[in-house]
């Protein structure tokens, strides 16, 4: 089955993939050929997104969930808008297609209830992100919560404390927050080079 759609914007394209070892969303510029996309889902896209908008792009949280807002498709009416979650979590990857009130439409990987206890993907149910992490975000005040971990923690990395204890550390995130802050990522919090 397919795992990309690729929808047409006025000067470019938004590739959305739910691939599980490929899962991305972008933009390319310029205009390329669709592929050949068969799928279902892809289908139910076309319908539904044909000559809409996109009017808004949201990250949820620190996590890897992304919902795009389009409005005035030719399928549901001027002023009418669609959801589309995109989930790009590796091989849980998948696209939810939901109406303003949060009801899905259809999904890329339809998930019942005897699959996942959590929450169902099926056309009709209501949408629910996937389950968070219980951890403080990084773009919150997180000294307190990072010095209780290295006190907790002495001889850990500053990588392992921040990839095992905050929502949205990502390798190449805390590359740039190390090398923007001047901090040794291998190195305790005790042997910082700078303080933190």
């Amino acid at each position: 089955a397919e795992a990309t759609a690729v929808l047409e914007l006025p000067r470019a394209q938004l590739v959305i993939s739910w691939h599980p070892e490929y899962a991305r969303v972008h933009l390319v510029e310029g205009m390329m050929p669709a592929p050949g996309l068969t799928a279902a889902f892809v289908d139910v896209l076309r319908r539904y997104l044909r000559g809409a908008r996109l009017s808004a792009v949201e990250q949820l949280g620190f996590d890897r969930v992304l919902q795009l807002e389009f409005l005035n498709a030719e399928g549901l009416g001027p002023e009418a808008s669609c959801i589309l979650m995109v989930e790009p979590i590796g091989r849980w990857a998948n696209a939810v297609l939901c109406d303003p009130r949060g009801l899905i439409r259809d999904a890329a990987h339809r998930v019942p209830l005897g699959v996942n206890r959590y929450r169902q993907l099926l056309p009709g149910e209501r949408y629910y992100p996937p389950p968070g992490q219980d951890q403080p975000r990084l773009d919150s005040e997180i000294s307190n919560e990072l010095r209780h971990a290295a006190a907790a923690s002495p001889e850990e990395t500053l990588r392992r404390l921040l990839m095992g204890g905050f929502q949205g550390a990502s390798p190449m995130l805390l590359r740039e927050l190390a090398a923007r802050a001047g901090l040794d990522l291998d190195a305790t919090p005790a042997e910082q080079p700078s303080k933190w």
